[in-house]
């Protein structure tokens, strides 16, 4: 989560779009695995791209909570919103942040309205290693 987060705080400051994070303080290391990491930056970073394109916003916060067996990122932007039903199905930008969650098996939803704002909410299930098989020797 720092890369998403890091690459956002950059991308948004060039925008002057203010950006809060709202993490949990005892994050886990290894909260994900690595293609779920490369997947929800690869997400991240889209959201934050048609924030920047799109939006014309002045805020954007990102929630993360974690629990033993799921992680939610959340996506919320104070602009202009628009309504997702106009937004063609074949889409590159939201089609394949979605895309890319549904590989992962998670769920991906979209709010938003004109005049409203926009948030995304992400769940993914997390994948803990598998407990190591003990030594009989």
């Amino acid at each position: 989560m720092s890369r998403l987060c890091q690459s956002g705080e950059d991308l948004l400051r060039d925008a002057r779009i203010r950006c809060r994070f709202d993490l949990p303080p005892d994050f886990p290391a290894r909260a994900l695995t690595l293609e779920q990491r490369r997947s929800l930056l690869l997400v991240g970073r889209e959201a934050f791209n048609n924030i920047v394109k799109h939006a014309c916003a002045t805020l954007v916060v990102v929630r993360v909570r974690v629990t033993e067996a799921e992680l939610d990122l959340e996506i919320e932007d104070d602009g202009r919103g628009f309504d997702p039903a106009t937004v063609r199905p074949g889409g590159l930008g939201l089609g394949s942040m979605r895309s890319r969650v549904d590989s992962l098996g998670g769920t991906f939803r979209i709010e938003s309205a004109a005049g409203r704002g926009t948030r995304i909410a992400i769940r993914v299930q997390r994948d803990r290693p598998a407990d190591k098989p003990k030594n009989n020797r």
